[in-house]
């Protein structure tokens, strides 16, 4: 009788401790963010997500990569996922044609560098050439479609694109060393990488050189998830801050993620990704939209898109909860 009285207790005490852990694991959020490419810039995401840094502020999330942004935007649109990290150019594209989606904060900038095979050593030899993109959707397209003019060149009339399918400019590059492709738009990080192996090619110019500034991703969300779900949207970036924070405490949880998702492991190029990452180099910046170059992508499709005419980048951003967030003290290592 003893005995049955003591189990008893035991029992009642287990569910006691048990029902507060239960309660707490119902209390994790669905939430899924797509990724439209693998690169340095990402590593962020990646981080929060490995440190568990999503389960410390509710979510369950998982980061998927979709490659292109007009697929994601379309994943977004059937609800598939909660939210994006892609090209601000085809979210600007698709909400001035109705679709209910907003830029909520930015990944930053990427500056393109336009790379070539050896045999090609000038802007105008790339007449009658073929230039390898990740596709007509993608980042780089809208990219090389405000570069090009810059320098002389016309799509169609001067150059060919060819879509490859690889949103990574280090995939691109090799596909250009294969022989399929004659240039791309790279980034002076992944020319690094490539250079580092021993491989050679021309970079002919530059989007920071020819003043053409761009969006190197954007988290993009509906609006309304960013109605109905402002906490997750909260959990996400207070998650994205915290990763940041404790890089930057500790450059080798950065590199921990470089190495496991681009497989990159030289330690002078995991160096430079580090110095040069928008978030986690020696000029931190915030999160905030970047308006400049969503108006210069206004500017830029306006001629082809008419409903783009009139509208400002305030018409596609909404970053009120980035704002609350950095009132409670997060992102508070970034440069305004």
């Amino acid at each position: 009788m003893r005995c049955h009285s003591l189990l008893s207790k035991l029992v009642v005490a287990v569910l006691l401790f048990a029902v507060p852990v239960l309660s707490q694991e119902k209390k994790l959020e669905r939430f899924i963010l797509s990724n439209s490419t693998l690169a340095e810039s990402r590593a962020p995401l990646y981080m929060a997500k490995d440190l568990g840094l999503f389960e410390k502020y509710g979510l369950n999330a998982q980061i998927v990569n979709i490659r292109g942004a007009a697929i994601n935007t379309a994943a977004l649109l059937a609800s598939e996922i909660q939210m994006t990290a892609a090209a601000s150019a085809v979210a600007i594209t698709a909400a001035a044609r109705g679709a209910p989606i907003v830029i909520i904060a930015t990944i930053g900038p990427t500056e393109y560098v336009l790379v070539s095979r050896p045999a090609i050593s000038s802007v105008q030899q790339l007449k009658g050439k073929t230039i390898g993109i990740a596709g007509f959707g993608a980042g780089d397209f809208f990219a090389l479609r405000r570069l090009l003019p810059k320098i002389g060149l016309s799509i169609d009339r001067d150059v060919s694109l060819l879509p490859t399918g690889f949103t990574s400019p280090y995939d691109r590059m090799n596909i250009l060393f294969a022989g399929k492709i004659d240039a791309v738009l790279s980034t002076k990080n992944a020319v690094a990488r490539i250079e580092s192996q021993g491989k050679k090619l021309n970079v002919l110019t530059g989007t920071e050189e020819q003043g053409v500034e761009v969006s190197g991703g954007d988290f993009i969300t509906t609006r309304e998830f960013l109605r109905t779900r402002p906490n997750q949207i909260k959990a996400m970036l207070k998650a994205i801050s915290d990763a940041v924070k404790m890089g930057r405490e500790n450059k080798e949880l950065f590199h921990r993620a470089i190495r496991k998702y681009l497989k990159e492991d030289n330690p002078q190029l995991l160096d430079a990704y580090y110095e040069s990452h928008y978030f986690l180099g020696s000029k931190p910046r915030t999160a905030r939209p970047l308006e400049k170059a969503m108006e210069l992508d206004i500017n830029d499709l306006s001629a082809s898109i008419p409903e783009l005419a009139g509208k400002k980048p305030a018409d596609f951003i909404d970053d009120s909860l980035l704002r609350e967030v950095e009132k409670e003290g997060f992102f508070s290592w970034a440069k305004r």
